[in-house]
C-alpha cells in the first residue's frame, strides 16, 4: 500500500495528477487531484484543489454522502453511540 501524501484528522489523502486551469478572473493556476476514502462509506473518491492553496481543507466524503457544513464524526465516537 502506498504511503499517504497527507493525513487530515486521521483521514489519509494521496495526491494524483496536476493540470493547468484558468480562473474566472483569467489568472492561470495549477490544480492537483487528491484521492481518499469516504468517511461514511469507505469508497475511494477524488477531488481537485489548487496547488498553491494556503490551507489544506479537503473533502472528507464522496459525492453521494456530501454534507457541506456537517463535521465528520470520528469512528470511535460512532462506536460509542
Amino acid at each position: 500500500m502506498l504511503k499517504p501524501d497527507r493525513t487530515f484528522r486521521d483521514q489519509q489523502y494521496w495526491s494524483g495528477d496536476s493540470k493547468p486551469h484558468t480562473r474566472r478572473d483569467g489568472t492561470p493556476i495549477t490544480l492537483r487531484e487528491w484521492k481518499s476514502h469516504c468517511a461514511e462509506c469507505g469508497r475511494l473518491f477524488s477531488f481537485w484543489r489548487p496547488t498553491k492553496r494556503a490551507k489544506f481543507d479537503p473533502n472528507r466524503r464522496c459525492e453521494e454522502h456530501r454534507r457541506p457544513g456537517c463535521r465528520v464524526t470520528s469512528r470511535s465516537a460512532k462506536d460509542a453511540a
